[in-house]
């Protein structure tokens, strides 16, 4: 691509002004390898997947419009409109309504009114995708667009200028990151709109202070050797952050490493206490596919030099599970087990659970960010921080 274009520069005798600028744009746009191609080809449009996994899917606009293909919603249009539906997937189709479709996708766009799905407003067309007997609700939009209803998910819009604005470089990291390292995936989305991924808000009408955060730092992410990096983040570290090998057995990747963290000492969570039954321990577990009948004793294993328990092993009367400690966490419920820097004890026939911080404790602290744009950080310091090894670079 380059070749080319040097070839027509060298042929022209007179070049306007706007051509070397339009060049170089055209020339980063088709670099060749994904991870150092240029996030701008992320920023046309992601695909996020605003329901998923769902046995049926509910609609509802003052009038709406369904099709096979966008461009055919224009068709439709001239067709009575619907008020609100409800969508199902068969063995060889989808239903809305009494409608039978034989494909796997649909596509439907307001005409009045905002369309929503599960009560949740949808900007421009709405994208259903059937797999496996299975919904997907999906939106598309710019990533800056997305953003916004990240920042409005993760962070409160009332904290200070600098932990919001690193909080956006590190939500638009990630996503470019995903969304590259999906590229040759052949699902129907680019990201969840959950913890899953990062939890967004569609349809938020964002703040001033969130478009600051956002178009401030328009265009910047952080990268390592060339590549955008995966970056985490979480509510509250408790007084350290973890490996993301600790926690997901991934492996070793700048930005994921532990860091002593003394700025979030007084966050809501950063000290926290569960109690349960040995009846709803058990019962938690076996809803979540661990077979624990009879839990005697719960013992912690732990990675070298860090608080946090890798490993959960449950002696019980039919002998010893071992799991992982995040998936114990989920089991138990991450809402109620906030992390998995935490001890236990048994009291009678009632378990109690003491620890420190409320989330998986990788990357960003979003407590410690918020002290330290308090004490006066900026923040690409916050972000350095806490990402060891990535360097904040704009690229768009």
């Amino acid at each position: 691509m380059y070749e080319i274009f040097t070839t027509i520069i060298n042929q022209l005798r007179v070049a306007p002004r706007w051509f070397l600028p339009l060049l170089a744009l055209c020339v980063s746009a088709r670099a060749e390898s994904a991870q150092t191609a240029s996030p701008t080809r992320a920023v046309s449009e992601l695909r996020i997947a605003l329901v998923d996994h769902a046995g049926s899917l509910q609609l509802a606009a003052r009038a709406f419009h369904c099709a096979l293909a966008p461009d055919q919603l224009t068709e439709a249009a001239a067709l009575e409109p619907l008020h609100a539906a409800t969508v199902r997937p068969t063995e060889a189709g989808l239903l809305l309504n009494t409608q039978f479709f034989a494909a796997d996708f649909l596509f439907c766009r307001a005409r009045l009114g905002a369309l929503t799905v599960n009560r949740m407003p949808v900007a421009g067309t709405l994208q259903i995708f059937r797999t496996s007997g299975q919904l997907f609700a999906i939106e598309s939009l710019p990533l800056e667009q997305y953003l916004l209803g990240v920042l409005a998910g993760e962070m409160q819009a009332n904290w200070p200028r600098e932990s919001l604005r690193a909080q956006a470089v590190a939500a638009r990291s990630y996503a470019v990151a995903q969304f590259l390292g999906r590229a040759t995936e052949s699902r129907p989305y680019d990201l969840l709109a959950s913890t899953e991924d990062q939890v967004y808000r569609p349809g938020f009408v964002p703040p001033a202070t969130i478009v600051d955060a956002v178009q401030s730092t328009n265009g910047e992410v952080l990268r390592s050797d060339e590549q955008v990096l995966k970056v985490y983040f979480h509510s509250c570290c408790g007084g350290q952050t973890t490996s993301a090998a600790n926690v997901w057995g991934a492996r070793a990747a700048p930005g994921t490493t532990r860091v002593t963290d003394p700025y979030c000492r007084r966050a809501p969570h950063a000290r926290w206490e569960l109690r349960l039954s040995r009846a709803e321990l058990e019962a938690r577990l076996s809803r979540a596919g661990v077979i624990t009948p009879g839990v005697q004793a719960i013992e912690m294993e732990h990675d070298a030099d860090d608080a946090r328990t890798a490993r959960v092993r449950l002696l019980t009367e039919g002998g010893a599970v071992t799991i992982a400690a995040n998936d114990f966490r989920r089991a138990l419920g991450f809402h109620e087990l906030k992390s998995t820097w935490f001890d236990n004890r048994r009291r009678r026939d009632q378990w109690i659970f003491r620890g420190r911080g409320f989330g998986h404790g990788v990357g960003l602290c979003q407590w410690g960010a918020k002290a330290m744009a308090e004490q006066g950080k900026g923040y690409r310091e916050i972000l350095e921080f806490y990402y060891p090894g990535g360097q904040v670079e704009r690229r768009y």
